[in-house]
C-alpha cells in the first residue's frame, strides 16, 4: 500500500510498505494517537496567553516579541520540515542538550496528524540556564506554545521555572513536561 506521499520523509520497509501504515504497528499508533488527541484536548482550557503577550504592561513582561518572533522561527522551522502550519497552529518543544538528532518528534508529529490535530512538535535545544528561562518565559506568555518537552540536562534545572510539580516530579525531584 502506498502512502500516496512522494517526498514523504517518514522511513519504509524494504518492500517499499509505509511501516507506519502496517497492521500493528498502526494499530499501537492509532491508540497513542488517542492518547495524544485527548491530552491535547485538555490542555485547551489555557487561558489566553496570547493577548498578555501583546500588551506591554503585561506582567509577562516585554510586550512579548521575544515571544512573538520565536513563535515564527517555530512557523519557519515546521514549514521547512513540511508540516502544515497556520496561525492556528499550536507548538509543543522537546528542550535540551542535543534534542535535533531525536527521532520522538517525528513519531509525535505522525500521531498528531493521525488525529488530525494543528500542533507541531519540534527540537530545540539550549545550552544554558539563561536559554531555558527564557524559553520557559516565553512558554508562559504564548498561547500558541502548549508543552515543553524537557530533555537533560535541564531535567533538574526546569523544576526553578515551575509554580507547581506533579507527585512524580516531587519524587524525582526531575521534570519531563511542562504544561
Amino acid at each position: 500500500a502506498e502512502s500516496g506521499l512522494r517526498d514523504d520523509p517518514r522511513p519504509q520497509h524494504e518492500g517499499g510498505r509505509d511501516e507506519y501504515n502496517s497492521g500493528k504497528v498502526k494499530g499501537y499508533l492509532s491508540r497513542a494517537a488517542g492518547i495524544i488527541k485527548d491530552l491535547y484536548r485538555l490542555k485547551e482550557d489555557i487561558t489566553d496567553k496570547d493577548e498578555a503577550m501583546r500588551d506591554t504592561n503585561s506582567p509577562l513582561g516585554n510586550g512579548g516579541e521575544v515571544g512573538l518572533e520565536f513563535i515564527k522561527s517555530l512557523e519557519k522551522r515546521a514549514g521547512e520540515e513540511r508540516y502544515p502550519v497556520n496561525e492556528a497552529t499550536k507548538f509543543a518543544i522537546l528542550v535540551g542538550g542535543n534534542v535535533k538528532t531525536s527521532p520522538s518528534y517525528r513519531l509525535f508529529n505522525r500521531l498528531l496528524e493521525m488525529v488530525k490535530e494543528n500542533v507541531v512538535y519540534l527540537p530545540y535545544e539550549v545550552s544554558t540556564d539563561e536559554e531555558l528561562t527564557e524559553i520557559v518565559r516565553i512558554f508562559r506568555c504564548s498561547e500558541r506554545l502548549i508543552e515543553l518537552v524537557i530533555s537533560d540536562p535541564y531535567k533538574i534545572a526546569a523544576i526553578k521555572h515551575l509554580d507547581e510539580l506533579s507527585e512524580s516530579a516531587k519524587k524525582a525531584q526531575a521534570v519531563n513536561s511542562i504544561v
